[in-house]
């Protein structure tokens, strides 16, 4: 016989799979974050007051122990937790996850430097995640640094290049999913045809004006962008019968961290997931929508329902939403999204509190939105617990084929 009581404990202790979040840093980066920059990587600044940062305000006074009414408090409080001892902080912050799937990791073309000393504080080993843009300025720049191919142009020379990196991501363990910026970059309306030659060649031209050879490059100009989407894309396609694919992961709307967008000049209204109709119709690849396509999250929804390939991610609200706001998107998501198509993460990111807030309001808010459709009758304490467990684990561990086991009983 299940009760509520078991729903609420199963939402809140049940192991969970992250992924989606950033390189996890060590306490030596760590300690030299400034104020300024671990506020941004929290997803707020102490020069503005929401009701999203007041409460987590409020919360962070239980994972350090002591009073917090300000920001000035909560540096005081977490410089003494890193004193003290990081090591257990640290592994607070990530109490009940089982793995991290990691993105923003430093790359050697052709392979994925591992930072796996977080594995210690999760049940299994952390996988990664390959940014495709920084693929691509990894490639122009260790081109441009050496000595050019005689009768070969820089576009082609890039073009076999990028493709032979992302084979080698293909074929790589370790990596589990791609992601895109090109939300931010110039906008979702990724156009699935391929431009001529002629029009990336005059693209290339112009990332490599605005760059250098020291300083590096930044691969903005949306035919590129395009087409190296539409490359990852293809490859899933084509590899769908020998299952050798990897699904793309799309940041949508919401940005994990502002100063990210800030580079970029992108309208809001490219940010929206219905833009990829096109490019869906068109490829049959894994696709997730990140950031829950806030606040274009119905639409986010519209494009699953389309595409049996596109999966939902629930990160990145927690915490920069208020509790009525994260509330009120589960209820969307649930009003027509396939449940098993949902994933959670917390984008938690180079500061280690941002993963405990997230898993905590999203446990919270997940609770509050089970408990009440339980009792509405439209779920049953049974059908509530496999929902939970779906988005938590079971969901993520199929779609990355990772192949991990939880001993926690429904």
């Amino acid at each position: 016989m299940h009760t509520i009581e078991e729903l609420r404990m199963l939402v809140q202790k049940h192991p969970l799979i992250d992924q989606h979040a950033y390189r996890v840093p060590s306490l030596d980066l760590t300690k030299e974050l400034s104020e300024e920059q671990a506020d941004l990587m929290m997803g707020k600044s102490s020069k503005v007051a929401t009701l999203a940062t007041q409460r987590a305000l409020h919360q962070l006074q239980e994972l350090y122990g002591e009073p917090c009414d300000t920001w000035d408090d909560v540096h005081t409080a977490r410089s003494r937790c890193l004193t003290d001892n990081y090591i257990e902080f640290f592994q607070r912050c990530l109490q009940g996850t089982h793995m991290l799937l990691l993105t923003d990791v430093d790359l050697v073309l052709g392979e994925v430097v591992l930072q796996d000393w977080p594995d210690q504080f999760t049940t299994s080993d952390s996988k990664k995640i390959v940014c495709i843009e920084t693929v691509a300025e990894e490639v122009l720049q260790k081109l441009m640094n050496e000595q050019r191919q005689a009768n070969t142009s820089v576009l082609n020379q890039f073009r076999t290049r990028f493709i032979d990196a992302i084979n080698d991501f293909m074929n790589d363990a370790a990596v589990v999913a791609f992601q895109t910026d090109i939300c931010y970059r110039s906008g979702l309306d990724v156009d699935p045809y391929s431009p001529d030659d002629d029009t990336m060649t005059a693209a290339l031209h112009r990332i490599l004006d605005m760059g250098n050879r020291r300083c590096g490059y930044c691969v903005t100009e949306k035919p590129i962008l395009d087409w190296m989407v539409v490359q990852i894309m293809k490859l899933n396609s084509s590899g769908r019968s020998s299952s050798k694919t990897k699904p793309l992961q799309f940041s949508t709307a919401l940005a994990d961290d502002p100063s990210r967008v800030a580079d970029f000049e992108t309208r809001p209204v490219s940010a929206n997931p219905v833009l990829l109709e096109p490019l869906l119709q068109k490829y049959f690849s894994e696709v997730v929508l990140l950031n829950a396509g806030y606040p274009y999250t119905r639409e986010a929804c519209l494009i699953a329902n389309r595409h049996r390939a596109v999966h939902l991610d629930l990160g990145g609200i927690f915490p920069a939403v208020s509790r009525d706001g994260q509330e009120r998107v589960l209820r969307e998501v649930f009003e027509t999204m396939p449940n098993s198509r949902l994933l959670w993460s917390t984008h938690g990111n180079h500061h280690p509190e941002s993963f405990w807030l997230a898993n905590k309001q999203f446990r919270q808010a997940l609770e509050r939105v089970l408990v009440d459709y339980v009792a509405c009758g439209d779920l049953s304490l049974l059908q509530a617990k496999e929902l939970a467990v779906d988005i938590l684990f079971r969901n993520a561990n199929r779609l990355y084929s990772l192949k991990q086991m939880s001993d926690y009983e429904i």
